[in-house]
């Protein structure tokens, strides 16, 4: 018996052991390991990793490089899984969780620069429109990396094909004719499949009509219009008609802003006007809605350019000026003022630094001007409003300015107006003539896009209203507001006046839209200054919070009516050093002065470097698409060690 039982016993333990041979023990939970990330197309990045055999589930974490916003991506138990929606040129780093039946692991993360390799896709958005030369145009929206676009055109059977590097293209205009439009994009040794547009047939009731037609500003006898019109440039009649008498005049303009001026109108008149556009070959559209302007209501404000200082009742049409300004002559100083304001309604102050406005009955709101502050107390009575000005204490000899609006509401029309108010220094011619507006053209090497021939504008979701220059090293003694929601804004920069010794004589800042356009706070054409002789010839000054500064080349007269063309090397100060070649014979500002002190050196690139992955409105954003990455690095290296002229150097 004891040898059987020890027989067993010695069998039971061979067969007890065989389940626990190192070969066979429990697989232990591991760190992921050789982590890669590959970017796909024009949108994914994979994430890929060698497995763990006792995982239950993986994770995928990333966050932008330096920073603690961690996303997770779970992906069950693949060993690789897909993420979205990543910025590119945009460093990010990953790490892979995973889930095992007793613990968690996490592995050491890797960063990795996302860059996508886009794909040659077919043109979108084709549209086709009579022009004024008739002709018929054909539009589309740029593809990224597009070399080139094969055009082929049939019309009414006869096919044509273009190769061409722009977005657009013009072809003959048959009335009513069949158009069959290909287009194929060309990236390098990719092409896209073609893009097919038809229109059959073409009509003649394709010329568009003018649109949202508004009145923008007026005067007793004259009144601004704005309207939106096709992409390019058309004639328009507009037809105006004077309800006293009957009277029509039609008026012929060409124009890209789509605005015009009508002058010679009746005082206290009201009017009727419509527009039409003219397409060419005797094409009319149909006209836009009437826009009715009751000239009770556009000379509420047209008159009042001055403070009436000795009369506190209404009298908008009054141009008075106080003598006693000063309390002291001798001194020169201002006397501070209270003026009643009762013509209609009186509905908000547009001061140089915002807009102030009556928050209810009780509350008085307060802003600063350029010398003083401007206080605008509530009433009760609505149509009333009152205005306090306090001086500064030893303000200079010079003026100061604010803007006041007022509001027609009979219940069914609503109108406003606004008028201009200077504050004058005694003794000192204060004729209106002394605001001057100055217009420009201007272009930034950094949001340059040469494929349109004008900036981007992908600043706009993130465009502050205030002027970003009241810091070092601008520093302008008060700030400016914003007073437009125009979408074609490409940034803000200073514009500033100085004399023949290079002093500046008077700053201001403008909006500078895509096309080069330098507009003012409305969103209008040109740069207002206040208190600057019209009659003295000035350099002008652009800066730019990122881009080198730069100077005329000579003094400029102001006032002027065709904007000066700064994109041209010989109308800037040493203009062959000063600016970039951006298109042939096509100049701009050179990017890269970050911290706007004329010298591009490795003080910007410490800018660049402290906002890197940043995303909104940052100096180190050279190229101005809302998001600090290694493209704008790219847009300040070749530019590195450019030294502004001394005249522009903080």
């Amino acid at each position: 018996m004891n040898y059987i039982s020890s027989f067993l016993a010695s069998i039971i333990l061979i067969i007890g052991l065989s389940f626990f041979t190192p070969n066979q023990t429990i697989a232990q939970c591991t760190i992921p390991e050789n982590i890669e990330v590959f970017t796909i197309g024009s949108s994914t990045t994979l994430v890929v990793w060698t497995t763990v055999p006792e995982a239950l589930a993986y994770t995928i974490a990333y966050t932008v490089a330096g920073t603690t916003n961690w996303q997770f991506v779970p992906t069950s138990t693949a060993t690789f899984g897909n993420i979205n929606g990543l910025l590119n040129n945009t460093n990010y780093e990953f790490r892979i969780q995973v889930t095992c039946p007793n613990e968690t692991l996490e592995s050491p993360s890797i960063e990795q620069l996302i860059q996508y390799s886009e794909t040659c896709v077919p043109p979108q958005n084709i549209l086709t429109t009579i022009t004024a030369n008739n002709e018929v145009l054909i539009t589309w929206d740029a593809v990224s990396i597009a070399d080139q676009y094969a055009v082929s055109t049939d019309i009414d059977g006869v096919v044509d094909v273009s190769i061409i590097s722009d977005t657009w293209l013009t072809v003959p205009y048959v009335s009513n004719g069949d158009y069959t439009i290909e287009i194929t994009a060309l990236c390098g040794s990719e092409s896209s499949t073609p893009s097919i547009y038809m229109t059959s047939p073409f009509l003649d009731n394709t010329c568009p009509a003018p649109t949202n037609i508004t009145l923008i500003d007026s005067s007793p006898t004259s009144l601004d219009i704005q309207w939106d019109g096709d992409m390019f440039e058309f004639t328009y009649l507009i037809t105006v008609e004077n309800l006293s008498t009957g009277e029509l005049e039609i008026i012929e303009v060409t124009t890209d802003f789509y605005q015009a001026t009508i002058d010679g109108l009746d005082p206290n008149t009201d009017y009727e006007i419509t527009i039409q556009t003219l397409c060419g070959n005797g094409i009319i559209s149909t006209p836009t809605d009437d826009i009715f302007v009751t000239g009770d209501v556009q000379a509420v404000c047209a008159d009042l350019d001055k403070i009436d200082l000795n009369n506190s009742g209404s009298g908008h049409n009054k141009r008075l000026f106080d003598n006693d300004l000063y309390e002291d002559a001798n001194n020169i100083q201002y006397t501070s003022f209270t003026k009643i304001i009762d013509q209609v309604s009186l509905t908000k102050i547009i001061a140089p630094n915002g807009q102030i406005t009556f928050a209810d009955a009780n509350n008085s709101v307060t802003t600063n001007l350029q010398h003083g502050q401007l206080t605008l107390f509530p009433n009760q009575n609505t149509t009333k409003g009152q205005v306090q000005y306090t001086p500064d204490a030893n303000t200079p000899t010079t003026y100061d300015y604010f803007e006041y609006e007022v509001k027609y509401d009979d219940g069914t029309t609503i109108l406003t107006d606004t008028a201009k108010v200077l504050i004058c220094p005694q003794n000192i011619n204060c004729d209106i003539s002394i605001i001057v507006k100055v217009q420009l053209k201007i272009l930034l090497e950094g949001p340059y896009d040469s494929n349109t021939g004008q900036m981007t504008n992908n600043l706009t979701s993130v465009l502050p209203n205030y002027a970003p220059y009241s810091i070092p090293p601008w520093q302008l003694t008060y700030e400016f507001y914003k007073n437009t929601s125009s979408s074609d804004i490409t940034d803000w920069l200073i514009v500033q006046l100085m004399d023949t010794n290079f002093q500046t004589v008077a700053s201001s800042v403008g909006l500078l839209a895509q096309n080069g356009e330098v507009k003012d706070l409305n969103g209008m054409a040109g740069v207002t200054f206040y208190g600057v002789d019209p009659n003295t010839n000035y350099h002008i000054t652009i800066r730019h919070r990122n881009h080198l500064d730069i100077i005329s080349a000579s003094p400029l007269a102001v006032n002027n009516t065709v904007p000066y063309d700064f994109t041209q090397i010989g109308n800037v100060l040493a203009g062959n050093t000063q600016l970039k070649e951006l298109d042939s014979g096509v100049y701009g500002l050179h990017a890269g002065d970050m911290n706007g002190d004329g010298v591009i050196s490795v003080v910007d690139f410490n800018v660049f470097n402290n906002n890197l992955s940043n995303i909104g409105y940052y100096s180190g954003d050279c190229t101005m698409d809302s998001n600090v990455s290694i493209s704008d690095f790219n847009a300040y290296r070749p530019n590195a060690s450019i030294i502004g002229i001394p005249q522009i150097r903080y």
